[in-house]
């Protein structure tokens, strides 16, 4: 009963929120006007990926089940591409909108937590984090390493997938960190990062390891897919920070093995080493205020589909 509607737009990097739009347009269009949810996978390199998938959910609200992942090359950080049935694009965000009797269960966690003094973020822009407590943003690991800062100058370094920062989303009960890897360190001192810092933001040091990293994995899958329990067939997309390959090195494939011991429930698995997480924003209560732009970094998001 399920049907499946493709999707593309081009020349993103004029607009991000505008192609976020356009794309969210045509999934409402599409689909037998009654989409269940969206698959996008976009250009990381065009610009603010958080900006897209605001300009998407600005046309099928926060709810709506979006999934996805920024097309990565190998770490260059130089060109991506994207398909669309026999094209080759760049710049474009393409994917595809599902109607008819579906149902979706999708999230995205890391297995970082914080350590640490809280910081305010001064002074940012899109994904650029230029000051935190009015200071060059950098000097938060010069004021923890010392010498060995300037070992985090290196994009994706170990590191610093090791010891990223954490963007504080929602207070409470609700309270939890979406990771930002530092990509480049300008002279001025300020840090280009894989995704949106929000300027007013919370930011702390985060730590983790490959074990932590590896069990929050394994427990977001376990839930995702016991919410779809009653679906056959079932299809599982995983979207996995190509920070996590860099941090699991020769301990890798631990996380594919575990998220394949699904394969015996009848689930189909497929997915990327991606520039950005793309999920749903998680439930949180309606009286926390919260920013969370639903584009991930160094976590691994998962999107659990099947026909009802």
């Amino acid at each position: 009963t399920m049907s499946f509607s493709p999707i593309r737009v081009e020349n993103i990097s004029k607009g991000m929120r505008v192609a976020g739009k356009q794309f969210g347009a045509f999934v409402s269009q599409m689909a037998g006007g009654q989409p269940k949810g969206a698959f996008i996978f976009s250009d990381a390199l065009s610009g603010n990926g958080t900006e897209l998938v605001r300009g998407v959910f600005e046309v099928l609200g926060t709810g709506f089940p979006l999934m996805g992942g920024a097309a990565g090359d190998d770490m260059a950080f130089k060109k991506t591409y994207q398909y669309f049935n026999d094209e080759v694009l760049c710049d474009a965000a393409v994917g595809f909108a599902v109607a008819g009797n579906v149902s979706f269960a999708a999230g995205a966690d890391h297995g970082w937590r914080p350590i640490g003094n809280e910081l305010t973020v001064t002074k940012a822009e899109g994904t650029t984090l230029y000051e935190l407590d009015g200071k060059p943003a950098f000097s938060i690991y010069e004021d923890y390493f010392g010498d060995l800062a300037k070992e985090f100058k290196n994009a994706l370094s170990l590191p610093a997938v090791t010891y990223p920062l954490g963007m504080k989303i929602g207070e409470g009960a609700a309270e939890y960190y979406m990771i930002r890897v530092p990509l480049a360190v300008k002279n001025d001192g300020s840090i280009v990062c894989g995704a949106e810092v929000i300027e007013g933001s919370k930011v702390r040091l985060m730590i983790g390891d490959i074990n932590a990293a590896l069990l929050a994995a394994e427990a977001r899958a376990k839930s995702i897919v016991e919410k779809t329990a009653d679906s056959r067939p079932r299809l599982a997309f995983l979207s996995d920070c190509v920070a996590r390959k860099v941090l699991f090195g020769r301990r890798i494939g631990e996380e594919i093995e575990n998220l394949n011991e699904y394969r015996a429930e009848g689930i189909v698995l497929f997915g990327f080493y991606s520039y950005g997480q793309i999920a749903p924003l998680r439930e949180i209560p309606a009286n926390v205020n919260t920013c969370d732009p639903g584009f991930y970094e160094q976590s691994l998001s998962i999107a659990v589909m099947g026909e009802e």
